[in-house]
């Protein structure tokens, strides 16, 4: 039955009485009130009209139908209150209103009422953006007013803003320059200097044009009434909406005898302020004359000081400084070019410095040590740069740059040696101790050393032998040469080995070796051992629990196992302490000796494996066994491997439960499980606060994970609303917030194509990995690339740019995107996306080697690959070195041959067309060359004029750009 009262009689009552205004005025808040009750009969239609016998569902559908008469009514007059408009978006309100109305629905007005709202919303969100950038301190009033109306809109209607709207949409092109240029600091010296000019409220004059026909004196006359009448910033709003009419006008083809009053009136909607303007004949053949003739008037007029108070002001000042911008700009790009150039040679030399006086000042004779000529030269030179840089010396920046060339004649082009260099810098403590300590500088007691290691039983110490010879002669012999800077570059000149055993010997902790390769340490060991025989009989393992190790969003840096210790009496080592002790025992016990030490030694190996599964269980989002956990150091082996087995049952079981998951609901591949559980309890904890309170609270904690799903996406409330609180510490939490978070997906844009695109990876593999070795210096732009050239937009879901702290989870997770989508989104977006695993070098080398499985398991088993034969995956990476890159060596992809990014610009905007194919001997034969793009810095302009140059003199060639400075047409210039 429809909702009632329990008495019907009072029901009938009810509506007989208070009987539905129709000829008079409905107040808003009845009207919204009479719809809400309309909405709650939505499922009751049919009943009302086929039981129109009964007389309260008789009332109520009349009820229903004068409401709707009285909306339809609202809305074609456009009197419908902000207020309104919110009732109907909520929810499904609109579906059901168009739904009770029928025949009395009308779709056109409708539509064309909810669209101006739209617009509304949409521009208040520019303008939130835009008046808290403060370009002004005093904001023009009625961009203030037009931010403030969706606040104070419950009696206010659309009509009353409707003509601020459409001024706002002359000028949205610029609004949107000025949001995008607010972080150019150019632009804002530009700005802040036009601002200061504007404050006089000076008119700019239009340059004349050929085409423009000469004032009549009765037009000048009329020009002159105009400015004599009208009042001062009314002529100034009307002088800056005439150049941007000019402007725009331009840009199509124009009516010459069209009144410029029309064009005023028609778009900028002044009513009365153009009450004394001129009409006939004032035509557009007169536009740029009388724009001219009616500045001149306004400077003769003594005005009194306008501040700028309105929006169309607020564009004019925008509009020159805009201008003024552009003019530099050019200059300012070719400027900016050189000084990164100068930076990075300077950053470079500067750097091969610093590691050349690191030696210079641990070396055991660095006062021996004579800087040459060549040195104090090259210090010279570094100066002049730093100064330069610094705006503090007069000389031109292509100077600068020369003087660097000298440098490379004398020292080479040390940007082939940055490895070593920043190796060198980084590890000052450990250069310190070769280049200083006695037992690397006296040749007996360092060969003493060496053949210590070569006796010992132990492999990585065996491979340490060659590196710290090489190394170690190379520091000490080659640096007393008398050209000691220029013999540190040298060393790797002629060992190609040496960058790669300085590396090897500086992983090592030098202090610790030195204690163990020294003569006299019996004692030491001896101590040592004792007490590791103390701990495996009275000792205990401890691993700290999750809250102290690990939390939501933590990740350890270090990877040195701080939560696992040793604990025996009063003595507590880190696994740290316990690695150094036992290379010490090695190196000085006896294979004998080293039996009582075994079984201790083998349980750390175990331990660090559970404490590692622990961890992988925790990051993974496992919430099960959080607790400490202590194992008895005289328990025997078996005992620690039984506990290692369990964590690893524990972790595989998880592992499974999470799979499961996100194949049924793949959006949550897009987060890991800590992020999704803690997305739960985020969601329950907003879900408690007051309903007035859930929109801020969602902006800060959930929306930002929403916009990973869709990122046009700033509203949450539907999430919300559909969210259940939920206590449960099984998976079925998880499941709610797959099925809610699914609709998201579903709507999402984020797959959408780039317009204008064409493909040219006819070559990148779908149903595999591709590998693509980036280009050095434009390691970003070579993935970049990928996406522009198959017309894909990139997102934060196809993208993931690999650093020391990304986990195998977060790797995991974009494989299962790539390889869920097409079976996820069905045929809703046909556009197969590219996903992207940038810079696998600098994953963890733990880390690295997970990856690796995960690509043998999800892409090279064949009972999986044969299900997925459509994603496409690359793995981005800037050497083949790295363990990924090797696995992946027989895949890998390079654009024809090439991936430079001069030979992508040309494929990406210089497509050739050859037309007129059908050309004869009696018929001229054209070529044309079109270069478009939407997008800015993508070297349209450097193609275009390298094109230019190597044309022949015959073809003829339209040029068409934004930043060319060479125009067709007929132009209007603004000075």
């Amino acid at each position: 039955m429809p909702p009632s009262d329990d008495d019907a009689d009072k029901k009938e009552e009810k509506y007989s009485e208070h009987p539905p205004i129709i000829n008079e005025p409905i107040q808003m808040d009845a009207l919204i009130t009479q719809l809400q009750k309309c909405i709650s009969y939505v499922g009751w239609k049919e009943v009302f009209i086929n039981h129109q016998n009964i007389d309260i569902l008789r009332d109520i559908w009349k009820f229903i139908q004068n409401t709707l008469e009285s909306l339809t009514k609202v809305i074609s007059t456009s009197k419908i209150s902000f207020t309104l408009y919110e009732l109907l978006k909520e929810n499904e309100n609109e579906a059901h209103i168009k739904e009770l109305a029928g025949h009395l629905f009308d779709q056109q007005k409708w539509s064309k009422t909810m669209e101006k709202f739209d617009k509304l919303k949409k521009w208040e969100t520019i303008l939130r953006q835009l008046l808290s950038m403060q370009y002004l301190k005093k904001v023009p009033s009625d961009l203030e007013s037009l931010h403030n109306f969706p606040k104070n809109a419950k009696d206010h209607q659309i009509s009353e803003i409707e003509n601020e709207i459409k001024v706002l949409e002359c000028f949205q092109d610029e609004l949107q320059i000025m949001i995008d240029r607010e972080p150019n600091q150019a632009f804002l010296i530009k700005w802040n200097n036009c601002k200061e000019q504007f404050q006089d409220l000076k008119c700019l004059k239009m340059k004349v044009q050929s085409n423009q026909l000469e004032l009549t004196p009765d037009l000048e006359k009329q020009l002159s009434r105009f400015v004599e009448r009208t009042d001062k910033k009314i002529i100034r709003r009307i002088m800056t909406a005439w150049t941007h009419v000019a402007k725009k006008e331009n840009r199509v083809e124009t009516q010459p005898s069209k009144l410029i009053k029309d064009y005023l009136q028609n778009t900028y909607f002044f009513s009365d302020e153009l009450n004394f303007f001129p009409q006939q004949p004032f035509i557009w053949d007169y536009c740029i004359n009388g724009y001219n003739f009616v500045v001149s008037c306004y400077e003769n007029l003594k005005t009194s000081k306008i501040h700028s108070i309105v929006m169309i002001d607020f564009m004019e000042v925008f509009e020159h400084a805009n201008l003024q911008w552009k003019k530099g700009k050019k200059s300012s790009e070719q400027w900016e070019a050189q000084f990164n150039k100068l930076w990075e040679l300077y950053n470079t030399w500067q750097k091969f410095n610093q590691s050349v006086e690191t030696i210079r000042k641990h070396h055991q004779k660095k006062h021996e040590i004579i800087n040459d000529t060549e040195w104090k030269t090259l210090q010279e030179k570094l100066d002049m740069g730093k100064q330069l840089l610094e705006d503090k010396a007069e000389m031109s920046i292509e100077d600068a740059i020369h003087n660097y060339d000298w440098c490379v004649e004398y020292f080479g082009d040390i940007k082939e040696y940055v490895n070593i260099i920043e190796l060198i810098i980084s590890n000052e403590q450990k250069i310190q101790t070769v280049a200083s300590d006695e037992m690397f500088a006296d040749n007996t007691m360092f060969n003493f050393a060496l053949e210590k290691l070569k006796n010992c039983d132990t492999e990585k110490f065996h491979q340490l032998i060659g590196p710290l010879r090489n190394v170690n002669q190379t520091l000490q012999e080659k640096n007393m040469e008398n050209r000691f800077q220029r013999n540190v570059r040298a060393c790797q000149d002629k060992n190609e080995t040496f960058v790669m055993q300085l590396e090897q010997c500086l992983k090592v902790d030098l202090h610790a070796l030195l204690r163990v390769m020294k003569k006299g340490d019996d004692v030491m060991v001896q101590k040592k051992k004792d007490e590791f025989v103390q701990a495996r009989q009275q000792g205990n393992w401890l691993f700290d629990d999750y809250d102290t190790i690990y939390f939501a969003y933590s990740r350890l840096k270090s990877g040195r196992y701080e939560g696992l210790t040793l604990q025996f009496g009063s003595n507590k080592w880190t696994c740290e302490e316990i690695e150094h002790s036992i290379d010490l025992l090695k190196l000085g016990l006896t294979s004998e000796e080293k039996k009582d030490i075994e079984t201790i030694i083998s349980q750390f190996e175990i331990c660090k494996d559970i404490y590692a599964i622990r961890m992988d269980y925790w990051e993974k989002g496992g919430t099960s066994s959080q607790d400490k956990l202590k194992l008895a150091a005289s328990n025997p082996i078996p005992n620690f491997e039984s506990q290692k087995i369990m964590w690893v049952e524990r972790l595989k079981q998880w592992n499974k439960k999470c799979i499961k998951l996100r194949h049924e609901y793949p959006c949550l591949t897009y987060f890991t499980m800590n992020e999704i559980q803690q997305l739960v309890k985020d969601l329950n904890h907003i879900k408690a606060h007051k309903p007035q309170y859930w929109d801020i609270l969602a902006s800060k904690y959930i929306v930002p994970f929403l916009q990973r799903l869709d990122y046009q996406l700033q509203d949450a409330s539907q999430v919300l609303h559909e969210w259940k609180d939920q206590n449960n510490e099984d998976m079925q939490s998880l499941q709610e917030l797959g099925r809610i978070f699914s609709k998201v997906r579903m709507k999402s844009n984020n797959n959408e194509n780039a317009s204008n695109f064409f493909s040219i990876l006819s070559s990148l593999k779908a149903g595999r990995p591709n590998l693509v070795i980036a280009n050095q210096n434009n390691k970003l732009f070579s993935m970049l690339s990928l996406y522009e050239s198959i017309g894909l937009t990139p997102r934060a879901e196809h993208v993931l740019l690999c650093k020391e702290t990304t986990t195998e989870e977060e790797v995991e997770c974009l494989m299962l995107r790539a390889l869920l989508y097409v079976s996820a989104m069905g045929g809703i977006n046909v556009k197969t996306p590219l996903y992207c695993l940038v810079w696998p070098e600098k994953l963890q080398t733990r880390i690295l080697e997970k990856v690796v499985n995960l690509f043998k398991k999800y892409f090279f088993e064949p009972s999986r690959s044969q299900r997925a034969q459509l994603y496409l995956f690359a793995v981005v990476s800037s050497n083949r070195d790295n363990a990924l890159s090797y696995f992946l060596r027989g895949f890998e992809w390079n654009a024809f041959g090439q991936n430079s990014r001069e030979f992508t610009s040309e494929i990406l905007y210089s497509q050739k067309l050859n037309i007129l194919s059908t050309n004869t001997p009696d018929r001229s034969f054209y070529r044309v060359q079109l270069y478009e793009s939407a997008k800015v810095s993508m070297s349209k302009s450097w193609t275009i004029q390298r094109d230019i140059e190597s044309l022949q003199s015959n073809t003829m060639v339209i040029l068409t750009g934004k930043k060319l400075s060479r125009h067709y047409g007929n132009i209007i210039h603004v000075n």
